[in-house]
């Protein structure tokens, strides 16, 4: 994923000079292969590969931090210690811990840096257009189904985007419809869960959550409010809007799911250029984090039938 965000910013419209740091020499190999494969843009000042922080000391304007969940605190932290950083925009899940939300912001606000967590569907402008219509409405509901597309570690992105179409931040979570396993993931040391997952707002919105492990179903997404439906399949782009249960649109090839390549540009430049942005700033991200932090962590502690107070998703 960091390598996408740097071919990200390679379309820039701002002189940047860019460090890359990876320990891993594959993944630079991969970022530096990625980043050459962009067009040129006469504003990218340099490109440097970096396989360790030991030796930098620049002051950073923003930074990207792509890394997996479990080292993001340690990597923020030694960056801190080591430059004067104005930006950041975290990938998420952010930490898998509560305990590393309450040190880290308190440092950030302390230093002064402004984060954001690079929850980018508040930037697609059908998202956009649809809040304009949610907002209004009493409550609304979304559904998101399909198999394999990773609920542990997307479910972050799904209820920040409910919270974007309704600004309700305060979620309870019910997973009693989870499967009762445990499923292992590509990526060592982290895991992933099946079955479905409800959150609720106290004023009656509903987000329904179903990755079936078990079928090859493609992902869909539905939204219900005010007496409308819309269903969109993301995988064709195809979206179907319902009133009453009567169809009265249909349109192909009008949804499409961005990538981070694509939107990368888009975000460092806003920042660079206003101090704000249109993702998720990192206070708001916590309190979505905390209820699936405790949920899933009550979860495996039934499970594995000891405390869990870190989570091993990312």
């Amino acid at each position: 994923l960091g390598s996408r965000h740097l071919q990200g910013l390679r379309k820039s419209k701002h002189k940047l000079s860019i460090t890359v740091i990876d320990l891993s020499t594959s993944a630079l190999e991969i970022a530096r292969k990625r980043f050459y494969e962009m067009p040129e843009n006469s504003l990218i000042k340099s490109v440097e590969f970096m396989s360790s922080l030991e030796g930098f000391n620049k002051p950073v304007e923003l930074a990207i931090i792509a890394t997996n969940a479990d080292i993001r605190r340690n990597v923020i932290l030694d960056l801190m210690s080591k430059s004067r950083i104005k930006y950041l925009i975290l990938e998420k899940v952010v930490f898998p811990s509560i305990a590393d939300f309450e040190e880290v912001i308190p440092l950030l606000n302390e230093k002064n840096i402004k984060a954001w967590v690079n929850c980018s569907r508040r930037m697609y402008p059908f998202f956009q257009k649809l809040k304009k219509r949610t907002i209004k409405s009493k409550k609304i509901e979304i559904v998101v189904e399909g198999s394999f597309w990773g609920l542990g570690s997307n479910i972050i992105h799904m209820l920040d985007l409910l919270a974007f179409l309704t600004e309700e931040t305060k979620y309870e979570l019910d997973l009693s419809k989870l499967d009762q396993q445990i499923y292992q993931t590509k990526r060592e040391n982290f895991i992933e869960f099946g079955g479905e997952i409800r959150a609720i707002s106290p004023r009656g919105d509903n987000l329904k959550l179903v990755d079936m492990r078990n079928n090859e179903i493609p992902l869909k997404m539905v939204f219900k409010f005010d007496g409308i439906k819309i269903e969109v399949d993301q995988m064709s782009g195809r979206i179907c809007e319902y009133r009453n249960e009567q169809i009265i649109s249909e349109v192909s090839n009008d949804f499409q799911m961005l990538l981070q390549s694509e939107l990368t540009n888009i975000q460092v430049d806003e920042i660079l250029e206003t101090g704000i942005s249109q993702l998720t700033k990192l206070e708001e991200s916590y309190i979505l984090h905390k209820p699936i932090l405790k949920s899933f962590n009550s979860y495996l502690s039934k499970i594995n039938n000891k405390k869990t107070l870190i989570c091993p998703i990312t």
